[in-house]
């Protein structure tokens, strides 16, 4: 959770930063039109970074739901022989939970984006025709 989060919020503040950086650009040279210029913002080693860290967060989700949902309840005290293997049931909770939430959120989203695919299709033709 640590390096997810922190990842995370690197790149949206290298998000941000990129975005007030590029409309304070647009407003400096919004009287000089200079093709020479162009892209400077947008450099190849920003995007190969930008591309890097996505994937990096991706893959660091796709094994967080591995890791998570691979030993669904583990033992949550510490046992004789194998004192390694367990969890601590506040953290695997609020794991399981934030999991949980993130699907939700996602499955609502989709569901509202067939929902708006859907209206386009059947009204639009409707609509159309109306008028």
């Amino acid at each position: 959770m640590i390096v997810g989060g922190s990842l995370g919020t690197l790149k949206m503040v290298w998000v941000v930063w990129r975005q007030v950086s590029s409309r304070r650009y647009e407003r400096l040279e919004a009287g000089r039109s200079d093709p020479s210029r162009e892209g400077t913002l947008s450099a190849a080693g920003s995007r190969i970074a930008d591309v890097l860290l996505t994937a990096f967060l991706v893959v660091w989700f796709v094994l967080g739901n591995l890791w998570i949902l691979g030993i669904y309840w583990p033992d949550f005290e510490p046992t004789l022989f194998e004192p390694d293997r367990w969890c601590h049931k506040t953290l695997y909770v609020f794991a399981l939970v934030h999991l949980v939430i993130l699907y939700s959120v996602l499955a609502a989203l989709l569901t509202f984006a067939v929902g708006l695919i859907t209206c386009q299709i059947c009204l639009c033709p409707i609509l159309i025709s109306c008028k």
